[in-house]
């Protein structure tokens, strides 16, 4: 079965009274998902008088095997409320606030600019975090601004001054040095093991490539699927190669495309904005195709490349600063360790402007621009046939 958006959210009841009370129960919560086997990190949603709404933690990994490389706690705690809310009478996201363990991800600061959140965090990420000497600066320049308004860490006692703007009154305050190293040793002593399941071993797929064998074994096995995801089609040819108008067609309609180190399409999905801003079509595909794999390795069958052999090919570039910081975080989180195929970029597109996004690469925390190396850029058009003379 498909994972669920949010496995590691629940819901909770009670009241944060403080900001060393929010902090503590973060801590527990890291701690919690790092005794679990995967990466150590909790966090609070609350509203502007510290009512607790959802208490979450991090799940993606489970059992051993990766789950979900989206489901850090901030992007579960935002598709939550969005599939919540229809059911359940809750505050506008201007008036709710992650309280979170570590500092936000690439990934979960563009989910959290984009949804209207505000977030305060515990412990600083300096490989993957967006802040850096108390600012959150390591994002697109755009969405700075919004970041210092929207973006804190908690003031921590003797040591760190409060860098809040917008905060529940209840969160203004500091918190015990001890604190923050229970945040930081859940999330660093969880690094070691869980980095390497998601980022793989070589001997998964050493090809990187998918077969016209593979293709069809594939669209014959039995595979439980979400809403909007299929296998792409055996014909379809390389995408490098492939005529501009039919790729085009096939990534119509906001679809993303996952090829392999060949560029041969492997499956495609579409985007459910309409449910929550950031379902996005790479976030769904990337759900998809983790539980893909996942379905065909337990099955004892076929194993498909890890994703650090592939590529995601989109109609269009994303269009904002925060879908591209949503886009480019997410395929980092995919990854967690440099690609082991380079014929494409990373995030290849028909249309859009690749300095642009050179320059949203560069902005990045350092995990994605110098240990992933994560890239973007216009796929080449298909060269056209030689006339025969």
């Amino acid at each position: 079965m498909f994972a669920d958006l949010a496995p590691g959210v629940r819901s909770a009841a009670g009241r944060v009274a403080s900001a060393e009370a929010g902090a503590s129960r973060v801590a527990e919560l890291a701690e919690e998902a790092a005794s679990s086997g995967t990466f150590g990190v909790g966090g609070l949603l609350v509203d502007r008088h510290g009512a607790i709404v959802a208490e979450a933690v991090n799940a993606v990994v489970e059992e051993g095997y990766v789950r979900d490389p989206t489901a850090h706690v901030e992007r579960q705690l935002v598709d939550w409320y969005f599939r919540s809310r229809s059911t359940a009478p809750l505050p506008g996201p201007d008036e709710l606030t992650i309280v979170c363990s570590l500092d936000p991800c690439a990934m979960c600061a563009g989910a959290i600019l984009k949804s209207g959140f505000s977030v305060v965090a515990v412990a600083e990420d300096p490989m993957s975090g967006v802040h850096e000497g108390g600012r959150p600066v390591r994002l697109p320049e755009e969405l700075q601004e919004a970041a210092r308004e929207r973006f804190a860490l908690f003031a921590v006692r003797d040591s760190r001054p409060p860098s809040y703007h917008r905060l529940a009154e209840a969160l203004i305050g500091d918190v015990a040095p001890a604190t923050k190293v229970r945040c930081q040793i859940a999330f660093e002593r969880s690094l070691v093991t869980v980095r390497p399941i998601v980022a793989g071993v070589a001997e998964e797929a050493e090809s990187g490539r998918v077969t016209d064998a593979d293709q069809r074994r594939l669209r014959e096995a039995s595979l439980t699927l979400p809403p909007g995801m299929s296998v792409a089609p055996d014909d379809f040819p390389l995408v490098a190669t492939a005529d501009r108008s039919r790729l085009t067609a096939f990534l119509a309609g906001d679809h993303s495309c996952l090829v392999d180190a060949a560029g041969r399409p492997i499956c495609v999905a579409a985007g459910a904005e309409h449910e929550s801003p950031a379902r996005t079509s790479v976030l769904e595909l990337i759900r998809g195709y983790v539980s893909m794999r996942n379905q065909l390795w337990r099955a004892g069958g076929l194993a498909l490349p890890h994703p650090r052999f592939c590529s995601v090919v989109v109609r269009q570039a994303p269009g904002t600063a925060e879908d591209a910081l949503l886009t480019l975080g997410a395929l980092g989180s995919l990854l967690e360790e440099r690609r082991l195929a380079r014929q494409l970029p990373l995030l290849s597109f028909l249309e859009g402007d690749q300095q642009r996004f050179e320059r949203y690469i560069a902005s990045l925390p350092p995990l994605y621009k110098d240990e992933i190396e994560v890239t973007a850029g216009l796929l080449a058009p298909a060269r056209a046939a030689r006339p025969s003379t």
